[in-house]
């Protein structure tokens, strides 16, 4: 994490890093830093392994990324031996992205545009999925980060459909519009196919393109030369590496900044606001003095890139003009580790929470059985993923008065063959899955829920229901337990016990703890965060 945040900063010649791959207010080693951190994180837990296992016996390295790019990562002990990717597999990657491309342009041109009409616009790029409305008994598919705000939008507001590339990133373009925002709300919209239009369609865009390419390459070289050899020469070759996927980020800055001139909007307002794909439109329009918006989609840590800025980098404006934050505790930490300042820093609270107040007229019947809610996610370590799971079905197994309900991460693709499989070891039966069900209304239908340090956690804590934290290591990773809004477990037994105190009414969240817990966290949960969020966006206008 330091070798990234520093390599910014690092000069060639009378520039930084940063000031040399930017143009206008499009800074590519901001968009690409997640991603390189990512995978030398990945890199350097793999090296970590190496080292250990060299100790006892003699280690050859086979990878395909060359030697002297990993001289500084290391021991001398460890024969190397490099691999080139073949350049069949380059082909057959360049083939899928050209056909990719081809009929992306054949779906824009082919795509009737609409006018942006409202002078607010709002990044609509969250897959749809179930979530509740109006009622317990009905549910549709939306955007689960914007559903309440979209609720209260008027005629001055309109959404981008974010449409994607084929096979990238979104859902089909068919999803969106079978979506609870334009389904029943029907609000204004336009697809981001228009973006991508204004790019690919304008003979100086496309121009203008190909320079910004071109400069980036030869860029991208120099650095690459200038680090050879070094402690950042793992992150420069990453970096190259991704030059490729700048071509679409590109297209979208330069498409969207001409619809803002024609347009003039007064905000753009997205989630995820520093991921490139993001990112690039809010540039365009932070370079055209247009207010910049970014809303707090989940946990945020001081290990995450993405929030985290140098002193110098803050300087830059890299950041949305305003962002939109959960609670004190996530503006606190944007301003001490990401050197926010704090007028760039809003409280609101989670737009999410205003449907809390209305999921609380409903209950659910379960035959006297008490539900434990199992939020789980995908662990770096496979032997605690599995414990997770093997400790709490061992332990609810042993009684006839739970059912446990299980809510799979999105990442998890193999969730039903591994935990089935888990479940049938320990012989649990009570058990149901749950992948399209809205995640609040099985908080809200739970007795207790049951997780190691998902931000599920949080929201569990928000309709003060018991929180059993799977904590083997004794990390506290969210800080749930010192908290006092989590009864920690280390294994089946402890699980067991945990079990025994709902099912005999006695695991309770501690009021005060909750109230605590919740305006540092989460502001209010009054109902009105939606308002509030409204608000910041139009400032009046």
């Amino acid at each position: 994490m330091d070798r990234v945040l520093s390599f910014s900063n690092e000069r060639i010649g009378g520039s930084t890093v940063s000031d040399l791959l930017e143009y206008q207010k499009m800074n590519f080693w901001f968009y690409q830093r997640l991603s390189v951190y990512m995978a030398a994180r990945n890199i350097e837990y793999l090296i970590e392994e190496i080292k250990l296992a060299s100790e006892k016996f003699a280690i050859i390295f086979y990878t395909d990324i060359p030697c002297e790019i990993l001289i500084h990562h290391l021991p001398e002990n460890i024969n190397y031996r490099y691999r080139k990717e073949k350049g069949t597999g380059k082909i057959k990657s360049a083939i899928s992205i050209g056909l990719k491309m081809m009929f992306a342009i054949i779906r824009v041109c082919l795509r009737s545009t609409h006018s942006i009409k409202g002078r607010h616009l709002i990044l609509d790029n969250a897959k749809p999925v179930k979530i509740y409305h109006k009622s317990a008994k009905e549910q549709y598919k939306g955007n689960f980060i914007f559903h309440n705000l979209f609720k209260i939008l008027d005629n001055r507001f309109c959404l981008i459909t974010e449409a994607g590339l084929p096979g990238k990133r979104t859902a089909g373009i068919s999803a969106y519009k079978k979506s609870l925002q334009y389904k029943v709300f029907k609000l204004k919209n336009i697809s981001s196919d228009q973006i991508l239009a204004k790019a690919i369609l304008g003979r100086s865009e496309r121009k203008e393109i190909r320079k910004i390419r071109k400069d980036l390459s030869c860029k991208l070289n120099s650095i690459s030369l200038q680090y050879s050899n070094t402690e950042y020469s793992l992150i420069t070759y990453l970096l190259s590496n991704l030059k490729s996927s700048f071509r679409v980020y590109i297209m979208r800055y330069i498409g969207f900044r001409e619809i803002c001139l024609k347009h003039q909007p007064l905000s753009i307002t997205a989630s995820d606001e520093n991921s490139p794909y993001n990112k690039s439109l809010l540039d365009a329009a932070k370079y055209l003095g247009i207010k910049t918006i970014g809303i707090q989609h989940g946990a945020i840590h001081e290990l995450h890139p993405a929030y985290r800025f140098t002193k110098e980098e803050a300087k830059k404006s890299i950041t949305p003009d305003l962002t939109l934050l959960w609670g004190s505790y996530w503006k606190d930490l944007l301003r001490d580790k990401g050197n926010y300042s704090d007028q760039e820093l809003l409280v609101t609270g989670q737009i999410r929470t205003d449907t809390i107040k209305v999921l609380k007229n409903f209950k659910s019947d379960n035959s006297g059985k008490k539900i434990v809610l199992f939020a789980t996610q995908p662990q770096r370590d496979p032997s605690l993923r599995r414990s997770a799971a093997s400790d709490l079905f061992r332990a609810a197994a042993k009684s006839d008065d739970l059912i446990i309900h299980l809510k799979p991460h999105p990442l998890e693709k193999d969730y039903y063959k591994y935990y089935s499989a888990i479940a049938d070891e320990n012989n649990l039966v009570n058990i149901k899955y749950k992948p399209e069900h809205d995640l609040y209304e099985l908080i809200n239908t739970s007795d207790a829920v049951y997780t190691c340090f998902s931000t599920v956690g949080t929201e569990a804590v928000y309709f003060s229901k018991p929180l059993i934290i799977h904590d083997p290591l004794e990390q506290d990773i969210q800080g749930y337990i010192a908290a006092g809004v989590g009864y920690k477990v280390k294994n089946a037994d402890s699980c067991y016990t945990a079990l025994m105190k709902l099912v005999s009414g006695s695991l309770v969240q501690d009021n005060k703890s909750v109230s605590e817990f919740i305006s540092k966290y989460a502001y209010l949960i009054d109902g009105e965060v939606s308002i509030r969020v409204c608000s910041a966006i139009t400032d009046g206008s």
